[in-house]
């Protein structure tokens, strides 16, 4: 056959994320989805895709604030293995989900990206995602953040808390309100994220997969938002 085309390629893979359809579904004015399929799935492998976000985050992210927050995406009856723990699917009142844990800058685009099991408290994951937040830059979170844990370690790394108390706490920490009006942009980000139908509903079975699809968008959300 033809030698695959990389604009080809890209379109056809971006066309997979935005409209959900499966990969057999393709168009063929893409080219043949086994060998779009295979390409996509290589760079997942080797790392490309990260590489590539990376890349652009740490070239464009932009301001001191750094919003973090998790969002829970419904997996398809499709998606299921026989591990699920292991590929970040986890069982909550509404059946199998996936948790997208993102950090975003001051403009609502990605930093850093995790998945994890959707019963995973949010708090649990948050001084992992915070290690891409440097002194001087300003941690984000809602009450769910208002741990001991998470203001220590960001107290030792020298990074501003704006974190509202939770309302149990004897002596509540002040949290600037301005910054925290602030705080939407990390739920905008959710909610491009999940007009991608292949994001909105999970139906890749491995982690990795999976994230490699929010990791092409997110790089891509720099350039389009």
């Amino acid at each position: 056959g033809r030698r695959l085309d990389l604009v080809d390629v890209v379109c056809g893979i971006i066309y997979v994320l935005h409209e959900g359809v499966r990969w057999r579904a393709l168009p063929a004015v893409f080219g043949r989805w086994p060998s779009i399929y295979t390409r996509f799935s290589r760079w997942a492998k080797r790392g490309v895709l990260d590489a590539l976000f990376e890349a652009v985050a740490g070239h464009r992210q932009t301001g001191k604030l750094r919003g973090i927050d998790a969002s829970h995406i419904k997996v398809h009856q499709d998606a299921n293995v026989a591990d699920p723990a292991a590929q970040a699917m986890g069982k909550t009142k509404g059946g199998r989900n996936t948790k997208l844990h993102a950090v975003v800058d001051g403009a609502g685009h990605a930093v850093k990206l995790d998945l994890t099991p959707a019963q995973n408290h949010d708090s649990t994951h948050a001084i992992t995602m915070a290690q891409c937040i440097v002194a001087g830059q300003i941690f984000m979170g809602d009450k769910a953040y208002d741990t001991n844990a998470i203001r220590l370690y960001l107290q030792e790394h020298e990074i501003g808390a704006c974190i509202p108390a939770k309302s149990n706490r004897l002596n509540p920490a002040k949290h600037n309100k301005g910054h925290y009006k602030k705080r939407h942009k990390v739920e905008n980000f959710f909610q491009r994220a999940k007009r991608c139908r292949r994001i909105g509903t999970r139906y890749e079975k491995t982690k990795l997969m999976f994230q490699a699809f929010v990791t092409l968008f997110a790089t891509m959300d720099y350039y389009l938002h």
